[in-house]
């Protein structure tokens, strides 16, 4: 017959196998990650300032109300997206925002990954019909469960045309982790995917009724969303989109101090005398031939070509340069507190035949184009 004591020590042993099993199963769970806190990963995002949806000006201002992130198995072309999640981005538009957030999917401890997400912008026209980013590149459906990290590449949607892409900002950024047992952040930058062109022009000729910006070719519907997809990246082009800006010159328009939207709403002023006009674009590489130019003004009288000038890089005068993202190229200038429309010189004419670019670099941006 056992005595008290040896009972309560086979108690105490059964206890002890109890708690020893639990905390091995706890272990394992731990290898491949669970909802207790092991496996969890948390980003840090950063939204930094370009400009608003509507360009019309080179100030600095985000414009992000709607951030996806991905996570990819890996670090290679072949990684496939093993998560997506809506962050439920809350910051105001306008400066530089960052906001911290836990993924729902734990991750494997000790594993690679690649963690990319997109920001899109939103804005409302005069119906009220929401129009973003999203809608134009069919984000944020378009990188599925599956998608590999190669394939990681904004398309213009099915339907959408150059307008679209005029009109929409598009960001983007990534990064490698590792998950550990120690507190898992990691620190995201989202970055303009595409470029910008601004034109504010004042002393036009007088015959002139139309200004076009023109392209040495067709603008391109796609961009890679990272360095890693840049290096298959196919370009496809969009047909007639060599016409970047076409500005209308009229006395309504050069008497006006305002400048408006499709809808009618105004969306910034302007100097008495002048004509602004801007636009998105994606990245274009600079054209093979050094003597084609990678833009042209041309102003019309009708449908008559009255005059073409090259355009050129203010400070290295260079005639052929890349379309970069994350760039604003700006023909005059126009800021909060900069109004300084180019002078196209009257019924003269500019002496020395060339219009002058400004670059303002906002970011460096790691995708090839």
């Amino acid at each position: 017959m056992e005595t008290n004591r040896m009972k309560i020590l086979k108690q105490i042993h059964h206890i002890l196998c109890i708690l020893a099993m639990a905390a091995l199963a706890a272990c394992s769970t731990a290898a491949d990650g669970d909802s207790d806190g092991n496996g969890e990963l948390t980003i840090r995002f950063t939204a930094t300032p370009p400009t608003r949806t509507t360009l019309t000006n080179s100030d600095p201002a985000q414009h992000v109300t709607y951030v996806q992130v991905y996570v990819f198995d890996g670090t290679s072309a072949d990684a496939r997206c093993i998560a997506s999640e809506n962050v439920g981005w809350e910051q105001l538009t306008g400066t530089s925002a960052s906001q911290y957030y836990t993924l729902k999917t734990r991750l494997a401890l000790g594993m690679e990954y690649t963690i990319v997400a997109v920001g899109l912008d939103c804005s409302k026209t005069a119906d009220g019909t929401v129009d973003t980013s999203g809608n134009a590149y069919g984000l944020p459906d378009a990188i599925k469960i599956g998608t590999t990290l190669g394939n990681t590449v904004a398309t213009l949607a099915e339907g959408k045309k150059q307008g679209d892409i005029a009109t929409t900002e598009l960001f983007a950024g990534s990064a490698k982790t590792v998950v550990s047992t120690a507190g898992n952040v990691v620190d995201l930058t989202l970055s303009r995917c595409v470029a910008g062109v601004l034109a504010y022009f004042t002393n036009i000729p007088k015959d002139v009724t139309r200004i076009d910006l023109v392209l040495y070719a067709n603008q391109r519907k796609n961009v890679p969303l990272t360095s890693i997809a840049a290096s298959a990246y196919q370009p496809e082009e969009i047909d007639g989109s060599q016409v970047l800006l076409s500005i209308p010159v009229t006395n309504d328009i050069l008497k006006g101090e305002t400048v408006t939207d499709k809808e009618g709403n105004t969306i910034d002023s302007k100097l008495p005398g002048t004509v602004l006009q801007g636009a998105y674009l994606l990245p274009l590489p600079a054209p093979a031939d050094a003597a084609t130019g990678t833009m042209k003004l041309k102003l019309y009288s009708g449908d008559t070509e009255l005059h073409s000038y090259p355009v050129a890089q203010k400070e290295s005068k260079e005639q052929n340069f890349d379309i970069e993202a994350n760039v604003i190229y700006t023909i005059g200038d126009k800021t909060a507190t900069t109004d300084e429309p180019y002078d196209l010189g009257g019924d003269e004419g500019l002496g020395d035949d060339i219009i002058y670019v400004d670059g303002n670099w906002q970011v460096d941006v790691d995708i090839d184009i």
